[in-house]
């Protein structure tokens, strides 16, 4: 075998490598992303990075959706009349349409 199929081979193996890991990291993010419980037991820093990755990455901000959010330049976002279904894994809002504080459902 030549120096470079045996070059090629290893790379492809760690690059195969480094995908099926990627693949399992993701899994166990989304995992514990879905499944509080799961969260809540595991160590301190590993809830601290799900946490963090859910607030960087995952939570849906309801000032930041065009459907439900207009930008105001004298107090930065309002809510649109007449008011909008807002929600993510855990919560869903629906905003009041008079661009105050949404009730809760």
């Amino acid at each position: 075998m030549s120096i470079a199929k045996t070059i090629g081979r290893g790379l492809l193996y760690i690059a195969f490598n480094l995908l099926v890991a990627g693949a399992i990291i993701e899994i166990i993010f989304v995992s514990m992303l879905h499944a509080p419980r799961l969260t809540a037991a595991s160590p301190a820093p590993v809830r601290r990075l799900v946490q963090q990755v859910y607030r960087h990455f995952n939570r849906a901000l309801i000032q930041f959706n065009p459907e439900c959010a207009r930008y105001d330049a004298d107090v930065t976002y309002t809510l649109k009349p007449p008011g909008c279904t807002f929600g993510k894994a855990r919560m869903e809002l629906v905003a009041s349409g008079i661009g105050t504080a949404p009730n809760r459902h």
